[in-house]
């Protein structure tokens, strides 16, 4: 249920160029970083905050014991809100990748 899955760049850009495509249905989210150190998930946060954008740290187990903070903003579910964020992002100088968590049934 709290699967994720990362969307390639690609893929975002074939749905822009073609009319009436229809995106995914599901929830996605632009992760800005995954730390190990809860403090510097809260440096980027901090950092998106100066620049406007609304963050959430996630606090995430991997393989049952190593735990991880991702920055996540979002969530959306269409295109126009994602490719909004995406320039956003960029044009503030930041990394991201776009997950689709979940499957969209709800």
């Amino acid at each position: 249920p709290e699967m994720e899955i990362k969307v390639p760049d690609w893929e975002i850009s074939s749905l822009e160029r073609k009319e009436n495509s229809k995106f995914d249905q599901g929830t996605y989210v632009l992760q800005v970083g995954s730390f190990k150190q809860h403090a510097d998930a809260d440096r980027a946060k901090a950092k998106l905050a100066l620049g406007g954008i609304r963050a959430k740290i996630h606090r995430v187990v991997i393989n049952g014991q190593d735990v991880w903070y991702r920055v996540h903003v979002g969530p959306y579910s269409d295109i126009a809100s994602i490719r909004v964020m995406r320039a956003k992002l960029i044009e503030s100088g930041n990394d991201f990748i776009l997950l689709k968590i979940g499957d969209g049934t709800g």
